[in-house]
């Protein structure tokens, strides 16, 4: 398993682990639901900016 695999792994994890969360109730008052929420949407924009970052270096290194 590479570190990229292991970065991805450990966002992934975290994630199912708020929305597992969500789903059994942790979230007792709107303000609760509403972090957790941002937290979940917070990931996965880390995710896609790491993708997007990591293949353009990796095209950008193909290209010289």
């Amino acid at each position: 398993m590479t570190l990229w695999d292991d970065i991805l792994k450990k966002f992934q994890e975290k994630q199912e682990e708020i929305k597992n969360s969500l789903a059994n109730g942790a979230a007792s008052e709107y303000h609760e639901y509403r972090q957790m929420v941002g937290q979940i949407t917070a990931i996965e924009w880390c995710t896609d900016t790491l993708k997007d970052v990591v293949n353009k270096r990796i095209y950008e290194e193909e290209q010289e």
